[in-house]
């Protein structure tokens, strides 16, 4: 097998998302991710402030975070002077909602009212109303919560 046919080294699970991870983490302990944090980066991602370097570009590229730039180095790179975490940066990481969180509330919500109410007719429907829910497509019932709510 020559080299063109080996499968290419995956780049997401070894630098990307350990770098977006240590964004995240920084991003919450601080406001705001600077370029000194790029050392932090590269002992989280196993590898150089090159690696770093290019698995910002990548997660910039994918809308998973925004990087503000500063005047070009001689190397040709622009100093990174701050990365913001974007909306789908948050998601991946796990600190801002998903879509089927809401939805999952309002499930158990139902589930435990459930389990609070002594009247047999009212604990039938409240176990109907969240199988009914549980059996939806998630997008479709967060679609009518956000409706609802707006």
């Amino acid at each position: 097998m020559s080299d063109d046919d080996m499968p290419i080294e995956d780049q997401w699970y070894r630098r990307d998302l350990p770098v977006l991870r240590e964004v995240a983490r920084q991003a919450a302990a601080s406001g705001e991710v600077i370029n000194a944090a790029t050392f932090r980066m590269a002992q989280v991602a196993d590898t150089d402030a090159a690696g770093v370097d290019a698995a910002l570009r990548w997660l910039e590229e994918s809308r998973y975070i925004g990087v503000r730039r500063g005047p070009t180095r001689a190397n040709g790179q622009a100093t990174v002077w701050g990365v913001d975490l974007l909306e789908r940066g948050r998601r991946t990481v796990g600190i801002w909602p998903s879509q089927q969180e809401p939805v999952d509330r309002l499930i158990e919500a139902f589930r435990q009212a459930e389990a609070n109410t002594s009247d047999d007719d009212d604990r039938s429907t409240l176990r109907r109303v969240a199988g009914y829910l549980a059996a939806l497509p998630r997008d479709i019932v967060a679609e009518v919560l956000a409706s609802a709510v707006t």
